[in-house]
């Protein structure tokens, strides 16, 4: 899988890419770049596409404190 712009914008979401993501493209960046290739390999790019990341804690747990002592 080339990485090209119109990639990238396919698989970002309204926030942009995820801190994964950044993170995964620019180990393989530096990695592609070390060996002289300029393709991803199809798994790593279909993890890349996948990995949404964490953008925050939902709602329905942000008040979460535990269960407590359990008896």
């Amino acid at each position: 899988m080339q990485i090209t712009q119109e990639w990238l914008e396919s698989i970002q979401d309204d926030q942009g890419l995820t801190n994964g993501q950044k993170q995964l493209l620019s180990i393989w960046k530096a990695r592609l770049h070390f060996v002289g290739y300029d393709h991803l390999p199809d798994q790593v790019a279909h993890v890349i596409e996948t990995c949404k990341g964490y953008r925050g804690m939902p709602n329905n747990v942000a008040g979460f404190v535990g269960l407590g002592k359990v008896l």
